[in-house]
């Protein structure tokens, strides 16, 4: 290899440091955390295409908070309802605060039943060792 080593590690770390903002800049844009704390879906585009779909949260401890955004900019906050959907790019952000602490060791869960008019009842379960706060995409309908 020809060349000063100097030279060549200065360009490798610029390479790396460009790569690093382009990767960072890609994967950001989905979520933001507005002021209350929970999470919120941000839509690439506004949809006429909306869906209610039928949820229920079981959980296995007492929470003091639940956030469930499914990116129409209304998130609830009970444990079964109507989520309003867009068709298109369905996606459910969870948030769990739970009353008291896990204690070391123990997780936690949210199992979160989707009901989707005309398909098979979706289930997933979220799991963490304190707070839950994870986030699910879901298959497009047709």
């Amino acid at each position: 290899m020809r060349g000063s080593p100097l030279l060549n590690s200065v360009a490798l770390l610029v390479f790396l440091i460009t790569a690093a903002f382009g990767f960072v800049r890609l994967t950001s844009a989905r979520i933001t955390k507005p002021v209350d704390g929970s999470r919120k879906i941000i839509p690439a585009a506004r949809s006429e295409a909306t869906v209610e779909v039928p949820y229920r949260l079981i959980l296995s401890a007492k929470s003091r908070a639940i956030f469930i955004d499914s990116g129409n900019g209304k998130p609830v906050s009970s444990e079964s309802g109507v989520l309003s959907m867009d068709a298109r790019n369905p996606a459910v952000s969870l948030r769990v605060n739970w009353q008291t602490p896990p204690a070391s060791g123990e997780q936690r869960f949210a199992k979160l039943i989707l009901e989707w008019p005309g398909k098979p009842t979706l289930t997933r379960v979220f799991d963490a060792p304190g707070d839950i706060d994870d986030f699910l995409e879901l298959p497009a309908a047709k």
